[in-house]
């Protein structure tokens, strides 16, 4: 019994690093200007490699807070079934298809004001208070960092978000 729960605990441990390390060499890719893969289609879409790698990073965020949580409270055969290799591929892939999603309803306007990244204005500034050369994300990243962590976290953001597009649409 205690194999399979090791098992399942470094299967999810693997996954929450891969997450981790997908963000962060997401984060230098878009922070290169896009230089160390100039053929890359990802051009095409400014920010949409951090996109994908915020959603991907906020469900294996959320799957450790619900292993976690049956740690605490559920059986040794539900943790074994939450940390499985086709659960953690299943729910990363759902945090995916969230953030693009999301990315592509910022793409097309449907989703706009102070709350709502603007594609356009994706930038890198230089730091304020270094005389380094050290670039940060501006409120722009910021903002499609955050909206599509939750939408790879919440479980109920994205879909709620079309069933209210779909009601704008069918009123219109």
């Amino acid at each position: 019994m205690m194999k399979i729960r090791n098992w399942s605990s470094f299967t999810l441990i693997t996954a929450v690093i891969v997450g981790v390390l997908v963000f962060v060499l997401a984060q230098v890719y878009s922070a290169s200007g896009g230089q160390l893969g100039a053929g890359f289609w990802f051009r095409t879409y400014p920010g949409l490699i951090v996109a994908l790698a915020s959603g991907f990073f906020g469900a294996t965020f959320s799957m450790l807070l619900h292993t976690q949580r049956r740690t605490s409270e559920g059986t040794l055969e539900d943790l074994s079934s939450a940390c499985s290799w086709r659960t953690l591929i299943v729910r990363g892939s759902v945090g995916l298809g969230g953030a693009a999603i999301l990315y592509f309803f910022f793409r097309s306007g449907l989703l706009e004001g102070n709350l709502w990244p603007d594609l356009s204005l994706l930038a890198y500034e230089p730091l304020a208070s270094s005389s380094s050369n050290g670039l940060v994300p501006n409120q722009q990243w910021c903002l499609l960092v955050i909206w599509c962590f939750l939408g790879g976290f919440s479980e109920t953001l994205v879909p709620n978000i079309l069933t209210k597009t779909e009601q704008k649409a069918t009123i219109s």
